[in-house]
């Protein structure tokens, strides 16, 4: 069994139509037009693995803006692009079919408290099975559909999105190495 702790290597957030690749401060997510996106390279999943658990992990600001009732789902795509500042670069990406909504009244937070995510395995399963290996991930959070179920994200900078992979199994990349022999 092999665990991957991963940090997020690029963020992205979509607020009143602009999307920005900078995540200054805290950053609240309350309407089905506002995304978060984070996105972690080098994630060394093989082709084959077995998901048994994988856990997000995401910092909340503070107690006032705890109660998420948001969509989480994952990029489906072998290779995610980078994130961009285009206004639909987030919303316009495809999801997996599989994905979890993070739900709670009150999450029970205080000053950047790190919370665990519903596991999504599912999700991380559908791009092994889809793909193969895999070496990017793509997280994307929406607004909640209801107004008293918001969200305060802290400082990214200080609080990296983490994400947590456990598997089994699958074959490690192998690239064959080739030759030309001459023959005469």
């Amino acid at each position: 069994m092999t665990t991957l702790n991963l940090s997020t290597t690029e963020v992205s957030k979509t607020e009143g139509g602009h999307t920005t690749t900078t995540w200054s401060g805290s950053y609240s997510i309350d309407t089905t037009s506002e995304w978060a996106a984070a996105r972690w390279t080098s994630v060394g999943l093989p082709a084959g693995a077995v998901v048994s658990a994988a856990v997000l992990k995401l910092t909340v600001a503070n107690g006032t803006s705890d109660e998420p009732n948001h969509p989480v789902w994952l990029e489906d795509s072998a290779t995610p692009a980078a994130l961009g500042t285009g206004g639909s670069d987030i919303s316009g990406r495809t999801g997996t079919t599989a994905n979890i909504t993070w739900s709670s009244t009150n999450l029970g937070a205080t000053s950047n408290s790190e919370f665990d995510l519903p596991d999504n395995t599912s999700s991380v399963q559908e791009l092994v099975d889809s793909y193969g290996a895999i070496d990017t991930i793509v997280m994307f959070l929406q607004g909640s559909s209801s107004s008293s179920r918001d969200l305060q994200l802290s400082d990214e900078a200080s609080y990296p999105a983490k994400y947590d992979i456990t598997y089994t199994g699958g074959a490690a990349a192998y690239t064959p190495r080739l030759s030309l022999l001459g023959v005469g």
